[in-house]
C-alpha cells in the first residue's frame, strides 16, 4: 500500500482514538451503513458502482497484469476498506472544516482524506496495486483543476415502505468542491440539505403523511464520457428527520431521525465554464429504530443547476 495512504489511515486512527465523541458517531454511522447495505436496492447500487467504475479506469496509465486471485481479493476485501476510509475521511473532513478553512488548506485535506481513498477504491483497475495520476502528486493547473460551486436540485420523489407507496416533489441545495484531472476523471465532495417531500402513503387500513428532511455529506466520482459531459456516481451519508401524521384508522403523530446511506448516479453537461446542468438519481434509506415502524426507501429524480465560482 502506498505510503501516503498509510499516512492517511494513521491520521484517521489517531483522530478517532483522541475524540471519543467522534468515534461513537462514526461507528454509529458505519453501523447504519451496514444495516442499509443489507437491503436489496443498496446491494444492487453498490455492485453497480463498483463494476461501472472499474470499467472506466484508465488501464493504460499503469502497466499491470493482475491475477484472477488478486482481482477477487481486491473486489471482496480491499475496495470495501477504501470505501470505508473515504467515508470516514469525509466525516473527519467535515468535523475539521472550520479549522482547515481558516488555515487555507481545506482542499489539501479533502484530497488526502477523501479523494485519494476514492481513487484507490473506485478508479484503480481491478486487482492493480497502483493508481495513475494520483491527486496528491499533481500540481494545480498541471494535471488537476480545483473549483468550488453551489448546486440547486429539484424534481420527482417516490417513497415506498411496508404500508405502500407515494409520490411527490422535493428539492435541495448543496455546496461543493470539484477536482478535474487531465485523465478526464472527476471527483466531488458536497455538503448540503434537501427536503425529501411531504408524501402521503396509504393502504386499505392505514393512511399517513411523512414529512422528511435530509442533511447530506456526499462523495461523487466519475469521468468525462463525451465533450462537456460527465458521468458521476454518488455515495454518502445523510442525517434525516421524519415527522409522521397518521389520519387513518385513527389520528396520531410522531417523529424520528437517523443516519443512513445514500447512493446515486448522475450526468452533468457544461453549458459554460461557470454553469452546468444535470440529471440526477438518488436512492435513500430511512431506517428508524425498532418500535418506530419507519423503514422508508426514498428515490429522487432531479434536474440540477450548478454555478461554479
Amino acid at each position: 500500500m502506498d505510503s501516503s495512504v498509510l499516512q492517511c489511515r494513521d491520521v484517521l486512527v489517531a483522530c478517532c482514538y483522541s475524540r471519543d465523541l467522534f468515534l461513537s458517531g462514526l461507528l454509529r454511522g458505519i453501523r447504519m451503513q451496514s444495516k442499509a447495505a443489507l437491503s436489496h436496492s443498496v446491494r444492487i447500487g453498490l455492485a453497480t458502482c463498483l463494476l461501472a467504475t472499474a470499467g472506466v479506469t484508465h488501464a493504460e496509465q499503469i502497466e499491470e497484469d493482475p491475477s484472477v486471485g488478486a482481482m477477487i481479493a481486491d473486489a471482496v476485501l480491499v475496495r470495501p476498506v477504501y470505501f470505508l476510509l473515504s467515508q470516514a475521511g469525509a466525516v473527519l473532513y467535515t468535523a475539521t472544516l472550520p479549522f482547515t478553512l481558516m488555515s487555507g488548506d481545506s482542499d489539501d485535506v479533502a484530497e488526502s482524506l477523501v479523494v485519494t481513498p476514492l481513487q484507490y477504491g473506485f478508479v484503480r483497475c481491478l486487482g492493480c496495486g497502483k493508481v495513475g495520476n494520483r491527486i496528491d502528486e499533481l500540481d494545480e493547473g498541471d494535471g488537476k483543476t480545483t473549483s468550488h460551486y453551489v448546486q440547486l436540485s429539484g424534481g420527482y420523489t417516490s417513497v415506498s415502505n411496508d404500508v405502500g407507496s407515494g409520490t411527490g416533489f422535493s428539492g435541495g441545495v448543496h455546496i461543493g468542491t470539484r477536482w478535474s484531472l487531465t485523465d478526464r476523471s472527476r471527483f466531488d465532495l458536497m455538503l448540503g440539505a434537501r427536503s425529501l417531500g411531504e408524501i402521503e402513503t396509504s393502504a386499505s387500513s392505514q393512511t399517513f403523511t411523512d414529512t422528511m428532511v435530509s442533511y447530506q455529506l456526499i462523495s461523487r466520482f466519475g469521468r468525462e464520457i463525451a465533450r462537456d459531459t460527465d458521468l458521476m456516481f454518488k455515495i454518502g451519508l445523510h442525517n434525516w428527520a421524519l415527522d409522521r401524521e397518521q389520519t387513518a384508522p385513527s389520528a396520531a403523530t410522531g417523529s424520528t431521525s437517523g443516519t443512513d446511506l445514500l447512493l446515486g448516479l448522475g450526468a452533468d453537461y457544461h453549458l459554460s465554464p461557470s454553469f452546468r446542468a444535470g440529471l440526477d438519481f438518488t436512492a435513500y434509506s430511512l431506517s428508524g429504530e425498532e418500535g418506530t415502524n419507519v423503514d422508508n426507501t426514498v428515490r429522487t429524480f432531479d434536474l440540477t443547476a450548478t454555478y461554479t465560482f
